[in-house]
């Protein structure tokens, strides 16, 4: 049987030293095979290194294709692709808006409890947001408006420029948002993501990865906060 995707996820929320008792529970799943086995041996052990070994030809066994040479679970999970993709998306907004001087990519940590994509500009300056970042539990739907607000918010903090400002009411910038539930009340968005402008009357502006030079204030070159 083939590893299903969301228990190919779980590699990126146990620590490796543990990855021998997510065999056991993969075992337990149903999955079987000699390398899954092996690996569920080494519970007793507590050397991430030796899991980490045997990961590649684990996965291999039930499915996943990855190579022996600079494994990552961030990888091999399909986690790095995914975080690629919805930072591309929000690019493509700063490019079309005229603030393509600054080039995002996803900054990915294992530091935390599970391994954890932020913002990060080229010249590798980024902000961790107090550890709320982009996961391997990160949903399809989240995952881009994840992405727009922490390019956001490392733009504010590490280079002082405010993107993106509402174009009708100048000093309000526009937040990403996706359909959600608050309580009993749905709050509408557009399935793929939605930039709505955050003014004391709330309203969309465009989707994301579809934002327009008209839809923003335009870059003036210099810090944008205060204004």
């Amino acid at each position: 049987m083939n590893l299903s995707f969301d228990d190919l996820q779980s590699i990126c929320t146990w620590a490796r030293s543990d990855w021998p008792r997510l065999a056991q529970q993969w075992l337990e799943r149903g999955y079987d095979s000699p390398e899954l086995r092996t690996l569920a041996d080494l519970v007793d052990s507590t050397r991430a290194e030796v899991a980490v070994s045997v990961m590649p030809s684990v996965l291999r066994s039930l499915g996943i294709e990855v190579a022996d040479e600079g494994f990552s679970e961030y990888e091999a999970s399909g986690f790095g692709a995914r975080c690629r993709a919805a930072f591309a998306v929000v690019q493509a907004d700063l490019d079309r808006t005229g603030f393509g001087r600054f080039q995002m990519s996803p900054y990915v940590t294992t530091a935390g409890s599970w391994i954890t994509a932020y913002a990060q500009t080229s010249d590798g300056r980024r902000w961790t947001n107090d550890g709320l970042g982009i996961t391997s539990y990160t949903n399809a739907t989240q995952i881009v408006a994840s992405a727009a607000s922490l390019v956001c918010d490392t733009l504010l903090l590490c280079k002082r420029v405010r993107w993106p400002r509402c174009a009708a009411h100048q000093t309000k910038y526009l937040v990403s948002r996706y359909p959600s539930w608050r309580g009993d009340h749905l709050v509408p968005a557009d399935p793929d993501g939605e930039w709505w402008c955050n003014s004391d009357e709330p309203h969309p502006v465009n989707r994301l990865g579809n934002l327009q030079a008209a839809d923003v204030v335009p870059d003036t070159g210099s810090p944008t906060v205060g204004r």
